[in-house]
């Protein structure tokens, strides 16, 4: 089974969850509520998407940029699932069920854009470990993103 390297990565893998809950969650939606329903179908797929084109992205800045897209987007989802909610279309269970699934995946994004503008170490993240800088080396401090696989170049054992 071929499996891209975003695919190996826990916030990832939540993004997506939550996409399908979102994709669930609208077809049970109302035509008289159509355009929320699109926006957050828009949206919680974008969160994923953004991840994925992170991984792409060489630039640590582009690659930063994207994440923040992504931690955007799902802000934006929660917003549309409070949206829903006031307007009668998503039970309060439903909207907290959601909220908690965006927690998990904002929080990992979250540590990942953690310390703005200033990069990472670029020897960690070739390495597809993705050191936040201003920090001491400890384990919650460190975000494990594969790099990008490269057509033609060779990865080195338990890269």
């Amino acid at each position: 089974m071929i499996q891209f390297d975003h695919e190996k990565t826990d916030v990832y893998t939540a993004a997506l969850e939550y996409a399908v809950w979102a994709f669930s969650l609208a077809s049970r939606i109302g035509d008289e509520h159509r355009h929320a329903r699109s926006q957050l179908l828009l949206e919680s797929q974008t969160v994923p998407r953004c991840i994925a084109e992170a991984n792409g992205r060489t630039n640590l800045a582009d690659r930063q940029r994207c994440l923040e897209d992504a931690q955007a987007f799902a802000y934006g989802c929660a917003s549309i699932q409070d949206i829903l909610h006031h307007c009668g279309a998503v039970s309060e269970p439903e909207n907290q069920e959601g909220k908690l699934q965006l927690q998990n995946v904002v929080t990992a994004l979250a540590k990942m854009t953690e310390g703005g503008a200033r990069p990472a170490r670029r020897t960690d993240v070739r390495h597809g470990r993705l050191t936040l800088p201003g920090h001491d080396q400890e384990e919650h401090d460190t975000v494990f993103m594969p790099a990008p696989s490269h057509p033609g170049k060779r990865q080195p054992p338990g890269a």
